[in-house]
């Protein structure tokens, strides 16, 4: 949800956000109840609970988007489904804000080379299984949201969590690959195969890693 984030903050200013993250079940949770010593609503079985628990936006906020930092944070919610969540964000702005221009910068931004593999605007009356291996790691849903007035809005953003994070870490490799081959280098996915697209200068020194 970042993305839309950083979207509405350029747009009109974020005094305030509350994050709701409605997430699939986990591989740590319980198929029935048990004890769990860290945290007791851990412990309950998924299949019969939605399970309230503690969020890392804040975290992840304060790192990616230091404009934000100690405004936005929020909690999550696991739910008895496979695959797919979503993400609901209610932002207090601090200038008037019309979803519908939102939803247009998103669009565009959509359309872009780069960040059209990550983000995605749809109005079809959808639900979560509509995007079970949806490679996007953030779509919004026009027809979800709610402007509860001109500076007070609620945006709904749909993710696979777990395939698109594995699809970002494909293009983090490709990027990668690119760089250790020296200028020029392009690498392209092919499904989940990372091949050399053009060939970069090979006399050129490698770019030492972890610089």
């Amino acid at each position: 949800a970042l993305p839309v984030l950083k979207a509405i903050h350029e747009m009109a200013g974020i005094e305030a956000c509350s994050v709701s993250a409605v997430c699939s079940a986990g591989e740590a949770q319980k198929t029935v109840d048990g004890p769990d010593s860290a945290d007791w609503r851990a412990g309950r079985g998924f299949r019969q609970n939605i399970v309230p628990g503690p969020s890392r936006i804040r975290a992840a906020v304060d790192q990616a988007l230091p404009a934000l930092a100690g405004r936005v944070s929020g909690c999550t919610f696991r739910v008895p489904t496979a695959a797919v969540g979503a993400v609901d964000l209610t932002a207090r702005l601090t200038a008037d804000l019309d979803l519908e221009d939102l939803y247009a910068k998103l669009a565009r931004a959509a359309e872009g080379k780069s960040t059209g593999a990550y983000l995605g605007v749809v109005r079809e009356q959808v639900v979560s299984t509509d995007f079970v291996g949806d490679s996007r790691s953030c779509v919004v849903d026009a027809g979800a949201g709610i402007q509860l007035s001109p500076r007070l809005v609620k945006v709904v953003v749909w993710s696979d969590a777990e395939w698109a994070y594995a699809q970002r870490a494909l293009d983090a490799v490709a990027a990668v690959c690119a760089v250790d081959r020296g200028p020029g280098a392009v690498f392209a996915r092919v499904g989940s195969r990372i091949q050399l697209a053009a060939r970069g200068d090979s006399s050129a020194p490698a770019t030492p890693r972890g610089k």
